[in-house]
Protein backbone atom coordinates (compact mmCIF):
# COMPACT_ATOMS: atom_id res chain seq x y z
CA UNK A 1 0.00 0.00 0.00
CA UNK A 2 2.64 2.95 0.61
CA UNK A 3 3.82 1.79 -2.94
CA UNK A 4 0.83 3.70 -4.17
CA UNK A 5 0.51 6.48 -1.41
CA UNK A 6 4.08 7.06 -2.96
CA UNK A 7 2.98 7.56 -6.59
CA UNK A 8 -0.78 8.91 -5.87
CA UNK A 9 1.57 11.58 -4.23
CA UNK A 10 3.72 11.73 -6.67
CA UNK A 11 0.99 12.33 -9.49
CA UNK A 12 -0.38 15.57 -7.31
CA UNK A 13 2.97 16.78 -7.34
CA UNK A 14 3.23 17.16 -10.67
CA UNK A 15 0.32 18.14 -11.92
CA UNK A 16 0.19 21.26 -9.11
CA UNK A 17 4.07 22.21 -9.37
CA UNK A 18 3.05 22.08 -13.31
CA UNK A 19 -0.43 24.36 -13.08
CA UNK A 20 1.14 26.37 -10.66
CA UNK A 21 4.41 26.94 -12.18
CA UNK A 22 2.62 28.35 -15.34
CA UNK A 23 0.33 30.44 -13.44
CA UNK A 24 3.59 32.14 -11.08
CA UNK A 25 5.72 32.39 -14.59
CA UNK A 26 3.01 34.04 -16.33
CA UNK A 27 2.37 36.61 -14.00
CA UNK A 28 5.55 37.06 -13.63
CA UNK A 29 5.99 37.56 -17.21
CA UNK A 30 2.91 40.21 -17.25
CA UNK A 31 3.72 42.02 -14.01
CA UNK A 32 7.94 42.91 -15.73
CA UNK A 33 6.07 43.51 -18.66
CA UNK A 34 6.50 47.32 -18.54
CA UNK A 35 10.02 46.76 -17.94
CA UNK A 36 11.50 44.28 -19.60
CA UNK A 37 8.05 43.62 -22.49
CA UNK A 38 6.76 40.31 -23.11
CA UNK A 39 8.99 37.61 -24.78
CA UNK A 40 7.97 33.72 -25.16
CA UNK A 41 11.74 32.94 -24.53
CA UNK A 42 11.46 34.60 -20.96
CA UNK A 43 7.98 32.75 -20.33
CA UNK A 44 9.43 29.87 -20.85
CA UNK A 45 12.44 30.46 -18.94
CA UNK A 46 10.39 31.52 -15.92
CA UNK A 47 7.91 28.35 -16.48
CA UNK A 48 11.29 26.24 -16.38
CA UNK A 49 12.70 27.87 -13.40
CA UNK A 50 9.48 27.73 -11.41
CA UNK A 51 9.10 24.17 -11.98
CA UNK A 52 12.59 23.36 -11.49
CA UNK A 53 11.68 24.85 -8.26
CA UNK A 54 8.80 23.48 -6.94
CA UNK A 55 10.06 20.45 -7.89
CA UNK A 56 13.14 20.68 -5.76
CA UNK A 57 11.29 21.82 -2.77
CA UNK A 58 8.95 19.55 -2.60
CA UNK A 59 11.59 16.74 -2.88
CA UNK A 60 13.60 17.95 -0.41
CA UNK A 61 10.82 19.60 2.21
CA UNK A 62 7.69 17.35 3.40
CA UNK A 63 6.10 21.19 2.70
CA UNK A 64 2.28 19.49 2.80
CA UNK A 65 3.31 16.73 6.08
CA UNK A 66 4.45 20.38 7.80
CA UNK A 67 1.20 22.28 6.29
CA UNK A 68 -0.93 19.76 7.30
CA UNK A 69 0.46 18.86 10.95
CA UNK A 70 0.03 22.68 11.11
CA UNK A 71 -3.81 22.44 10.28
CA UNK A 72 -4.04 19.50 12.63
CA UNK A 73 -2.43 21.17 15.49
CA UNK A 74 -4.97 23.65 15.25
CA UNK A 75 -7.72 20.98 15.54
CA UNK A 76 -9.14 21.49 12.18
CA UNK A 77 -11.06 18.99 9.94
CA UNK A 78 -9.49 17.61 7.09
CA UNK A 79 -12.10 17.74 4.95
CA UNK A 80 -12.73 21.57 5.84
CA UNK A 81 -12.16 24.74 4.26
CA UNK A 82 -9.71 25.94 6.94
CA UNK A 83 -7.90 23.41 7.11
CA UNK A 84 -7.03 23.31 3.30
CA UNK A 85 -6.36 27.50 3.94
CA UNK A 86 -4.12 26.71 6.53
CA UNK A 87 -2.03 23.98 5.11
CA UNK A 88 -1.66 25.77 1.72
CA UNK A 89 -0.42 28.78 3.92
CA UNK A 90 2.47 26.97 5.00
CA UNK A 91 3.22 25.26 1.35
CA UNK A 92 3.05 28.55 -0.35
CA UNK A 93 5.31 30.53 2.05
CA UNK A 94 8.36 27.52 1.55
CA UNK A 95 7.16 27.48 -2.26
CA UNK A 96 6.62 30.93 -2.94
CA UNK A 97 9.64 32.56 -1.25
CA UNK A 98 12.03 29.87 -3.63
CA UNK A 99 9.97 30.19 -6.88
CA UNK A 100 10.22 34.38 -6.58
CA UNK A 101 13.46 34.15 -5.75
CA UNK A 102 14.52 32.02 -8.79
CA UNK A 103 11.67 33.97 -11.34
CA UNK A 104 12.95 37.43 -10.38
CA UNK A 105 16.24 36.30 -10.55
CA UNK A 106 16.28 34.52 -14.33
CA UNK A 107 14.29 38.42 -15.06
CA UNK A 108 16.79 40.42 -14.27
CA UNK A 109 19.93 38.87 -13.58
CA UNK A 110 20.79 37.85 -9.76
CA UNK A 111 23.71 40.59 -9.60
CA UNK A 112 20.93 43.03 -10.55
CA UNK A 113 21.31 45.99 -7.29
CA UNK A 114 17.49 46.46 -7.57
CA UNK A 115 17.00 42.38 -7.38
CA UNK A 116 15.83 42.19 -3.71
CA UNK A 117 13.18 45.25 -3.95
CA UNK A 118 11.84 43.52 -7.06
CA UNK A 119 11.55 40.17 -5.08
CA UNK A 120 9.54 42.13 -2.51
CA UNK A 121 7.62 43.91 -5.24
CA UNK A 122 6.43 40.24 -6.60
CA UNK A 123 5.95 38.19 -3.63
CA UNK A 124 2.21 39.60 -2.78
CA UNK A 125 1.00 38.97 -6.27
CA UNK A 126 2.84 35.27 -6.10
CA UNK A 127 1.28 34.70 -2.70
CA UNK A 128 -2.15 35.46 -3.60
CA UNK A 129 -1.96 33.36 -6.71
CA UNK A 130 -0.21 30.52 -4.44
CA UNK A 131 -2.82 30.91 -2.07
CA UNK A 132 -5.92 31.29 -4.33
CA UNK A 133 -5.38 28.58 -7.28
CA UNK A 134 -4.37 25.49 -5.44
CA UNK A 135 -7.95 25.65 -4.60
CA UNK A 136 -8.47 24.42 -8.01
CA UNK A 137 -5.40 22.95 -8.85
CA UNK A 138 -5.38 20.34 -6.30
CA UNK A 139 -8.77 18.90 -7.30
CA UNK A 140 -7.93 18.87 -10.98
CA UNK A 141 -4.71 16.71 -9.61
CA UNK A 142 -6.76 14.42 -7.25
CA UNK A 143 -8.87 13.57 -9.60
CA UNK A 144 -6.30 12.94 -12.45
CA UNK A 145 -4.47 11.02 -9.68
CA UNK A 146 -7.50 8.59 -8.73
CA UNK A 147 -8.00 8.51 -12.51
CA UNK A 148 -5.01 7.30 -13.35
CA UNK A 149 -4.39 4.97 -10.43
CA UNK A 150 -7.82 4.16 -9.70
CA UNK A 151 -9.23 5.25 -6.15
CA UNK A 152 -7.28 6.72 -3.90
CA UNK A 153 -5.16 4.78 -1.92
CA UNK A 154 -5.40 6.44 1.37
CA UNK A 155 -7.51 9.24 2.81
CA UNK A 156 -5.91 12.57 4.16
CA UNK A 157 -4.82 11.86 7.85
CA UNK A 158 -3.46 8.45 7.31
Amino acid sequence: MHYFKNHFGLIISIYVALFMSFSMATVGVIWNYAQLGFHVESWILNWGAAFLSFTIVSIILPVKMIGDKAALSLKLKPEGFGFFVVSNAVRTLFFNTVVTVMLTGCGMGFTHPYLWPAIGSQLVPMYVISLLFPLVYEKMAFHAACKILGQPPFQVGD
